[in-house]
């Protein structure tokens, strides 16, 4: 994969400011296209008044080898703080690489949504056992007050959902429709049965 010129003179401690800000971006941020060279005013939309560091570009890369270089020349104050790398990324070994370096995990998007919403959506198991492991709230809600296990149900993920349920996740968590889990799944057309089997809910 293509590395990106992020690095420039990143030094131990370096915090956003106007001479180092990022400008630039990967050819693909998640679903949408974007070029590879923004204006400043063009990304400043996009990041919504946020400061992009070159741990997010990297991130939002993949480039787990570029990854690696920048966090042995960060301090953890600003890996921690770094506002995408965690939240957009659906890639294991970089995701661990990133945790483990003490990003935040639980770290929300625009919309409230955490690296396990999004990996509780698409059915990602791998990604969902390990964002657990290294401290994913199975609890967090986005701004719809959605947690992980809506996310896996709404989808029919039913493979997921136990193992959220198994780290404790709230059954009895509703959204901003009031709708718990259990309710939600069966309004997206899955049988009761299927419900509670995939939340261990036992028949009465």
């Amino acid at each position: 994969m293509r590395k990106l010129n992020v690095l420039n003179s990143l030094n131990p401690g370096d915090t956003p400011n106007e001479s180092n800000r990022v400008v630039s971006v990967p050819h693909q941020f998640g679903n949408n296209r974007m070029s590879a060279k923004k204006t400043k005013e063009d990304m400043e939309k996009f990041a919504k008044g946020k400061w992009i560091l070159p741990i997010d570009i990297a991130a939002i890369s993949g480039d787990i080898d570029l990854v690696k270089i920048i966090l042995s020349k960060m301090e953890e104050s600003n890996i921690a703080s770094s506002s995408f790398c965690l939240s957009i990324q659906n890639d294991v070994m970089l995701t661990l690489e990133l945790a483990h370096a003490g990003a935040n995990v639980n770290q929300k998007d625009l919309k409230g949504s955490t690296a396990l919403h999004r990996a509780a959506r698409s059915g990602h198991k791998e990604m969902v056992v390990v964002l657990l492991q290294v401290g994913a709230d199975v609890n967090v809600k986005d701004e719809n007050d959605w947690t992980p296990l809506h996310e896996a149900i709404s989808q029919k993920h039913l493979d997921v959902c136990p193992i959220l349920v198994a780290a404790g996740a709230n059954l009895s968590a509703t959204n901003n429709s009031g709708k718990t889990p259990k309710e939600l799944g069966i309004d997206c057309g899955l049988t009761l049965e299927q419900v509670e089997q995939s939340l261990e809910i036992q028949s009465r």
